[in-house]
């Protein structure tokens, strides 16, 4: 008698949210469609959509560049947002990006203690899929009061 062994390879598909599927197909359907679902939470609030000359008062700016202002009021808004920053930036829960995600959630969860909660957040060019936290409301008016100060001039 002769003993033979057969080992078989499986191709699965994982989902952001770790789910499996045996094809490629359903993984993406899945995912656009938990994309649609927390897109369509998340534009409830978003105040403005604006484009980086309208962030400088049209002097200074990206014309194509596009930032959503947004106004998270409870934990469920805060959580929702660090929902789409994971979906967005899977690559935030490696080990070697444990320090930026840190610095993000933080950002995020500030803005909810903050006056205005206000997180003015990034979308990208006319055609990018993008999600990228960029500020609160008081860091942004913060750095802009830093950079003003007469002790951080550049020119003598």
């Amino acid at each position: 008698m002769k003993e033979i062994k057969q080992t078989y390879q499986v191709t699965k598909y994982q989902a952001e949210d770790g789910s499996i599927f045996d094809s490629k197909l359903e993984c993406e359907m899945y995912d656009n469609t938990a994309k649609c679902v927390l897109l369509g939470k998340y534009n409830n609030l978003v105040i403005r959509q604006v484009n980086g000359y309208q962030l400088t008062n049209d002097t200074v700016g990206i014309d194509g560049y596009y930032v959503d202002i947004v106004k998270v009021n409870t934990k469920d808004d805060l959580d929702l947002v660090l929902q789409l920053m994971y979906f967005y930036n899977p690559l935030l829960r490696k080990e070697e990006n444990r320090d930026r995600e840190i610095k993000l959630t933080k950002m995020v969860n500030s803005a909810l203690i903050s006056d205005s909660h206000i997180l003015f957040i990034g979308r990208g060019y006319d055609y990018d899929d993008c999600f990228s936290i960029l500020s609160t409301k008081e860091d942004f008016i913060n750095n802009i009061e830093d950079l003003c100060k007469e002790d951080n001039q550049i020119f003598d």
